[in-house]
């Protein structure tokens, strides 16, 4: 199967299992804290950031193995996937022994960090060790030799028995919530399903690789080392910074203020997740084509497409931070109950830990997309220190906004500074100043359209999720008209609106007209379709095959399947 038949595959497939993962675990949620209480949901995000910092015994390892066997795989040299493979084997056995003895050497110093008030009865020992067995059956029972699947682009593989053992593991903890309402039970579950997913999907493996079967290999000759070891150094760096950065502030509240406030901030992380998978899954395929850009392109024509990049990734993480803020608090209240939402500053600031970094979105693309991460390697350890000594210090002070100053102001004082300018000195060759003006206009009118839509929305006082609808389309309706008169004459707005019309069939006479795609040269910049290389293959694909007058209407289905 070729490239692009596995990226879109690979795409439909995880669009899919984002779709499931998020309306089951709406659904879990739901129950899971009507039937065992925020309480339990606090252990739960606790526990789950104490083990994220855990797995930086990984440093990793699966991302460097998996960048080692690109090569062997491109070249079919079988011998040589199969050493990486046994190696990467015996690394996550002493990966998941290490984790495991450092999990048991935390227990002695749980009850600094589980903080309940008085006469609460949990047995949060055994819940720790549940969830520290989970976690080491990863990398003690066959998950690695998925690495080789992923590698050669059939993750579409891993991910239909990842959505079947989901939905299975979700159903049975929905079954022991209603019945038994046990949370020991409730968390043996996934321990069991795991390592029977992980087995069912490394026999696939071994059915596309069956040399990966074999156990013993000649040792892989040291420049192959040398240049994984170099990989985990590299990326361990940027991986030590971001578990650190995303799990500090779950421990920080449960050690300063109170574990159940860990529950309910989790109910807005788990939403803020869900909208960062579904944007995500918009981005993500970028950052090899924009490797391929930046191999075979001009500065100029770089950083013409980064603007445009830019420029519609602001449109896009604008409207979901105001969406975000207006309806968090509404929404929460539907699902759960008013007694589980925050003040409204506390929301703004949990909805900028969202914006903030979604703005810096298509540096960090360019960034990883052109291998930029050693220019950034002592950036990344020095983000988790300023967000950890600023959290400690605020928390003391105003609570859980501490946090999430902290985490903001960690974000805005060293990736702001130091991302843009690498990527701007080193891609596009050129000050950065313009980045920085750009974005402050930016800023400034997702605040203003903002504050516009909150004024609004003082005057509606439905509460309910019809409320949240009309809300919904009130937003819509006054973004688009915003950003229509603010950025109606700039270069990327009339560019994505070329885009839309040349995309979308255009009725014309009772007949439906498909425009073509042409190349221009603007102010000595080569316009190829970086819409189609960058932005979305697959559309492009599609829209790149020029058809000139169709058929009418009524067969509209059958030409589409025919471009």
């Amino acid at each position: 199967m070729g490239r692009i038949q596995n990226v879109k595959r690979n795409a439909i497939y995880n669009l899919l299992s984002n779709v499931v993962t998020m309306l089951l675990s709406f659904v879990t949620r739901t129950l899971f804290i009507y039937t065992l209480g925020v309480k339990y949901l606090g252990l739960n995000g606790l526990f789950t950031s104490i083990l994220g910092v855990l797995s930086l015994a990984d440093l990793g390892i699966s991302t460097a193995i998996t960048y080692s066997l690109y090569q062997p795989l491109s070249d079919d040299n079988q011998n040589k996937i199969g050493q990486i493979i046994a190696l990467f084997g015996k690394m996550y056995k002493i990966i998941g022994t290490i984790i495991f003895v450092l999990g048991l050497c935390l227990v002695p110093f749980l009850k600094y960090l589980v903080n309940f008030p008085e006469g609460i009865n949990i047995n949060y020992y055994v819940i720790y060790l549940l969830f520290l067995i989970n976690s080491v059956s990863t990398y003690l029972f066959f998950s690695y030799k998925n690495t080789v699947l992923y590698a050669n682009q059939q993750s579409y593989l891993t991910v239909k028995y990842e959505i079947f053992y989901s939905i299975i593991t979700m159903i049975s903890q929905i079954i022991v919530l209603l019945i038994l309402e046990n949370y020991y039970i409730y968390l043996l579950i996934p321990i069991f399903i795991n390592i029977f997913k992980n087995y069912r999907i490394s026999k696939i493996a071994e059915g596309f690789f069956p040399i990966i079967k074999i156990k013993k290999f000649d040792p892989l000759d040291k420049k192959d080392k040398k240049e994984i070891i170099k990989n985990v150094y590299s990326i361990s760096m940027i991986k030590i910074s971001g578990i650190v950065y995303t799990s500090s502030d779950n421990l920080v509240i449960s050690t300063f203020i109170n574990t159940s406030v860990v529950g309910y901030y989790s109910n807005y992380i788990m939403i803020l997740n869900i909208i960062k998978s579904l944007v995500g899954s918009i981005f993500n395929s970028m950052v090899a084509s924009v490797g391929n850009l930046n191999a075979s392109e001009s500065p100029e024509y770089k950083y013409l497409t980064f603007k445009r990049l830019n420029f519609i990734n602001f449109i896009i993480y604008a409207f979901c931070f105001i969406c975000l803020n207006q309806l968090l608090n509404p929404f929460i209240t539907v699902w759960i109950g008013g007694k589980y939402v925050f003040k409204n500053m506390t929301v703004l600031l949990i909805c900028l830990t969202f914006l903030i970094p979604g703005m810096n979105n298509i540096i960090n693309i360019y960034k990883d997309g052109c291998g930029l991460f050693w220019e950034t390697r002592f950036r990344t350890l020095l983000t988790a220190i300023v967000n950890i000594t600023i959290s400690i210090v605020l928390v003391k002070k105003i609570g859980i906004n501490g946090v999430l100053i902290g985490t903001i102001l960690a974000y805005c004082l060293t990736i702001y500074i130091v991302d843009p300018l690498v990527v701007y000195k080193n891609i596009f060759l050129m000050p950065v100043i313009k980045y920085y003006t750009k974005l402050l206009v930016y800023f400034l009118c997702i605040f203003f359209a903002n504050g516009f839509i909150g004024m609004l929305f003082s005057k509606i006082t439905l509460n309910n999720m019809i409320g949240i609808i009309i809300k919904l389309a009130i937003i819509v309706v006054v973004y688009v008209a915003f950003i229509s008169v603010v950025f109606y004459k700039t270069d990327e707005y009339q560019y994505f609106m070329n885009l839309f019309k040349k995309i979308f069939w255009i009725p014309t006479n009772h007949r439906l007209v498909k425009i073509k795609f042409h190349k221009h040269r603007l102010n000595g910049v080569h316009e190829a379709d970086d819409y189609s290389r960058v932005i979305a293959p697959v559309v492009a694909d599609l829209c790149t095959t020029p058809v000139a007058l169709s058929a009418p209407p009524n067969s509209f289905q059958n030409n589409r399947q025919s471009w």
